[in-house]
């Protein structure tokens, strides 16, 4: 009997020493568990901590360099806006009448008219591209014809080689330049027109009737160095309108169908002109047309030039 209570006293004694072993291991397993979370927690919270630092730091770098780009773009406009004639212009029989519209920033389009003597000079160009390199080269182009002026050169396929000798070394072989330079005579209408691959002149005569010139063909300016530019001589009459545009206009609008094309642009320029060509009724219709709530998706520049009638002077006894 007492045997069996010793027994039964060790089993007891032996019992409550493992349930107590039992109770502080899973202290101490819950306590190491508890640490752990703790820990791996922390290191949680500073990897997203240092994600969050790493995103802010990208996104003000991003909006320095939008700063920095806009502030590029705004100085390219200006510079592009400096260089642009007066949309309207008179000399003596000649009305001169221009635009340019730009989806961007700046552009590549740029024109420009100016006198030398008995001549009246006329350029339209497209620089291949977008944005800031399109508008320097633009601007470039802008700035060569205005010398020409000054230097008394009116013969437009010298001026074209010259021009072409200046950008040649300048302009990556991604890009050249397309464009017209017309020089007309104030007093006999006596034309010559330089085609370096840009879209034909579009001819409206004083009855209505409509034509694009075939003019003699040339690289475009900046491809091939020694190329000497070749022109074909023209008259333009008394009552004469003769547009020169790129090819945005001609692709307008891109958003809808279909495109103008040439073929299409000219039946608007007959309609718009009707049988007798008035170059500002031309002109209020073509910007009407362009400012009709289509978005630009390219460059878009055009300059005309009409030859009015000449009023007789009666002399007096």
């Amino acid at each position: 009997m007492e045997s069996t209570w010793f027994f039964l006293m060790l089993f007891g004694v032996l019992l409550v020493s493992n349930l107590a072993l039992l109770y502080k291991f899973s202290r101490r397993d819950s306590g190491e568990t508890t640490r752990r979370e703790f820990e791996r927690g922390e290191q949680d919270r500073h990897t997203q901590y240092n994600e969050l630092i790493s995103e802010v730091s990208t996104l003000l770098a991003e909006k320095v360099e939008q700063v920095k780009i806009r502030h590029e773009l705004t100085t390219a406009r200006a510079v592009q806006e400096m260089l642009v004639p007066a949309e309207r212009y008179t000399y003596e029989s000649l009305s001169v009448s221009g635009k340019i519209h730009l989806p961007n920033a700046c552009g590549g389009d740029w024109w420009y008219h100016s006198r030398v003597g008995d001549q009246v000079c006329l350029w339209i160009g497209d620089v291949t591209g977008h944005g800031v390199p399109s508008a320097l080269v633009a601007s470039a182009c802008r700035a060569i014809a205005g010398t020409f002026e000054h230097v008394g050169i009116s013969d437009p396929a010298l001026a074209m080689t010259l021009m072409n000798k200046v950008l040649y070394p300048m302009i990556t072989e991604k890009m050249c330049v397309t464009a017209i330079c017309l020089s007309v005579n104030c007093r006999s209408g006596q034309a010559k027109i330089v085609n370096a691959s840009h879209p034909s002149a579009i001819s409206i005569k004083a009855d209505g009737n409509i034509a694009a010139l075939m003019e003699a063909l040339n690289p475009p300016l900046g491809t091939v160095g020694n190329h000497e530019f070749k022109g074909s001589d023209i008259l333009i009459r008394e009552r004469e309108v003769l547009l020169l545009v790129t090819d945005g206009v001609l692709e307008f609008p891109k958003s809808k169908n279909p495109i103008w094309s040439l073929p299409r642009f000219m039946k608007f320029c007959a309609e718009a002109a009707g049988k007798n060509p008035q170059l500002e009724t031309l002109i209020s219709q073509l910007e009407r047309k362009l400012n009709s709530g289509t978005n630009f998706s390219d460059d878009i520049a055009y300059v005309a030039i009409q030859r009015v009638a000449q009023t007789p002077v009666q002399m007096v006894a």
